[in-house]
């Protein structure tokens, strides 16, 4: 498989042009609604959000942001300044994410986890979930202590699919 991109891009006030260093980690999220409505969302210029990448229930990638720039999506400004962000249509509740929805997401994420030497392990593949609250000391969800992607999401089995996937030749990624 290879991804086809399209750019749907955030308002410029909803990220940071550029990054202060090196990407070395990939935050996984859910929408929490649709991705046309997600599109929506990051290109308002008062919703103060983005992510870089979103996936929808049909396998079809998204990029909202650029790789080379900050986007907000972690509630976390550190966690901002070294991740992309990568959301997949769904709510946490109920995520179910389809068979081309996880194939795309796993050629995402390889892709870019071999384009920027991101190590493919627990501690820089992470959920939403994980990410340090920066305002409270020992709680987790970013400042808003979201759940996503949420118990629906096996990410322990995705970061091995991920590695499987960087271990297989295949034909490179438009990414």
């Amino acid at each position: 498989m290879t991804l086809a991109i399209s750019y749907k891009p955030a308002a410029a006030s909803n990220y940071n042009r550029g990054r202060p260093g090196a990407i070395d980690m990939v935050v996984m999220h859910v929408e929490e609604g649709s991705e046309v409505g997600t599109a929506a969302t990051f290109a308002d210029t008062t919703r103060h959000a983005s992510a870089h990448y979103g996936i929808g229930k049909n396998g079809l990638v998204d990029q909202f942001v650029a790789d080379c720039d900050t986007a907000w999506h972690a509630g976390n400004g550190t966690i901002n300044r070294r991740s992309l962000g990568i959301e997949m249509e769904g709510f946490t509740a109920s995520f179910a994410p389809t068979i081309a929805q996880m194939s795309a997401a796993i050629e995402l994420v390889g892709t870019l986890c071999m384009k920027y030497t991101i190590p493919i392990d627990r501690q820089h593949i992470i959920g939403h979930s994980e990410v340090p609250d920066p305002i409270h000391p020992g709680q987790l969800g970013g400042a808003n202590n979201h759940t996503d992607p949420g118990p629906n999401f096996d990410i322990n089995g995705f970061v091995a699919a991920v590695a499987a996937f960087v271990a297989t030749p295949q034909a490179p990624s438009t990414v």
